[in-house]
């Protein structure tokens, strides 16, 4: 390499790590944007399903619910129990009435078992719909509070993504009060239709 290439290729060297220290320096000394004078708050969105009125309805619809599935197990269970103990007392009967009670009593086995998974799909098909129902609901009463008192940033407490918050920021039972308002003026308007 001649001693000008060798000269230009040093020079381009140094230029590449002033350059790379400039921008070093740049980044350490960039402003971050910050919510420094910035309203903020936090909610435990799972104490306001717990305690307002819209939260508490939804248990109440989603235990009956849970009731009703399980009236209609119980019964097939019952009808199940009774064809078990005709097919225990139908062994000193012909063996075509024992044949007849074992294939009733297979066929509400399998029926229950049916039922059964049927019953859990209601179930969890009926809580996410609650449970969107009631999330959506919240996510406009937060946003409805936090432009009222003037919050750029609501924060969920109820998982684990936030890892301290103090208790002066908590606006939970501002929200519950303000979910349980708009709830009572559905509910009235709702009783008004009828």
């Amino acid at each position: 390499m001649s001693h000008s290439a060798h000269h230009l290729a040093c020079s381009l060297a140094g230029l590449a790590l002033a350059l790379a220290a400039l921008l070093i320096a740049a980044a350490t000394t960039t402003q971050i944007p910050t919510l420094s004078g910035q309203r903020i708050a936090t909610v435990d969105v799972k104490a306001v399903l717990l305690q307002s009125r819209a939260g508490k309805s939804a248990q109440l619809k989603f235990v009956a619910t849970v009731k009703k599935a399980r009236e209609l197990i119980e019964k097939k269970t019952s009808r199940l129990k009774r064809l078990d103990e005709a097919l225990s007392s139908s062994e000193s009967t012909s063996s075509e009435d024992h044949e007849a009670w074992l294939k009733a009593y297979k066929k509400e086995k399998i029926d229950l078992k049916y039922l059964v998974e049927e019953q859990k799909q209601k179930l969890f098909t009926k809580q996410q719909e609650l449970t969107a129902t009631l999330v959506s609901e919240l996510q406009g009463v937060v946003e409805r509070v936090a432009k009222k008192e003037g919050y750029q940033l609501v924060l969920n407490t109820s998982f684990p993504s936030v890892i301290y918050a103090g208790t002066a920021s908590d606006i939970t039972g501002q929200i519950v009060e303000a979910y349980d308002e708009q709830w009572q003026a559905s509910h009235q308007r709702n009783r008004k239709g009828e």
